[in-house]
């Protein structure tokens, strides 16, 4: 129970299968099919910040592998360095564990904002792709995959996300998907907007999208009202924003209950 309390909600709501990542249809069916397979390539996936790409990543790898995942899965995120040396230990050391998997199966390296890679790590990078082929998958998120050397480029497919529409969110927050509507709130977050930007946008989409329950419509309208008010007196943190869309689901579905 403590572990639900301490996870950040980015982590404690975050997809676990593929069928839950919202938009990019294409791109997750072509997921799903890997999974389905049994067997992944060594991927590229790119897109701007906050669409799903490491999210989508793990939930194949949880796919593929099950229980095995925690010891055939490493994953590099940006606080990790990304220098030369981390490729010759941490990724090739792992390369070169010996794990029990079920057949056909490989063990998974992901890493995130690989753009972010100096030229020799890439390089690097490449000649570990190649000596453990048979046994280790390479998945490499990133912002724009014109900064991956082509080397690496023709070893991998390369699957392309895109944005999510705004109202993506509110529809989320109607159904009470409280995991989606979050990971909406998150996105638009990281890509720059404000508090006020993202409240703003929640206000405009919720006023003209249609509601067969006027009387939903019009509570959802003021929890975004006295959310604007504490952010507008400056208390403008990312919690005011998952503070609304927590609120918002819980009356979609007190709506839906009662419904």
């Amino acid at each position: 129970m403590a572990d639900d309390f301490e996870a950040p909600w980015v982590e404690k709501y975050r997809p676990r299968v593929l069928a839950d990542v919202v938009g990019n249809r294409d791109t997750i069916a072509s997921l799903q099919a890997m999974a389905q397979a049994g067997n992944m390539t060594n991927l590229i996936l790119s897109g701007p910040p906050g669409t799903g790409k490491t999210t989508s990543i793990l939930c194949l790898a949880r796919e593929l592998l099950g229980t095995s995942m925690k010891q055939a899965v490493l994953e590099l995120n940006a606080s990790d360095d990304r220098g030369i040396d981390t490729v010759r230990s941490k990724i090739k050391m792992f390369a070169q564990q010996k794990v029990t998997l079920p057949p056909g199966r490989h063990k998974i390296v992901i890493l995130d904002e690989a753009d972010s890679m100096t030229a020799a790590a890439q390089q690097a990078l490449r000649r570990t792709m190649e000596i453990f082929s048979a046994t280790t998958r390479f998945a490499l998120a990133c912002n724009n995959s014109t900064k991956i050397i082509e080397p690496i480029q023709s070893r991998c497919a390369i699957l392309r996300f895109t944005r999510l529409p705004d109202e993506m969110l509110l529809r989320r927050l109607l159904t009470g998907e409280l995991d989606g509507a979050e990971k909406q709130a998150i996105a638009l977050w990281k890509s720059g907007y404000s508090s006020l930007d993202i409240i703003g946008t929640v206000f405009r989409v919720c006023k003209a999208l249609p509601m067969e329950d006027e009387k939903l419509k019009l509570e959802f309208i003021k929890l975004i009202g006295t959310t604007h008010m504490c952010i507008a007196d400056g208390v403008s943190t990312l919690l005011q924003i998952h503070g609304l869309v927590a609120r918002l689901c819980s009356v979609a579905l007190a709506a839906k209950t009662e419904a």
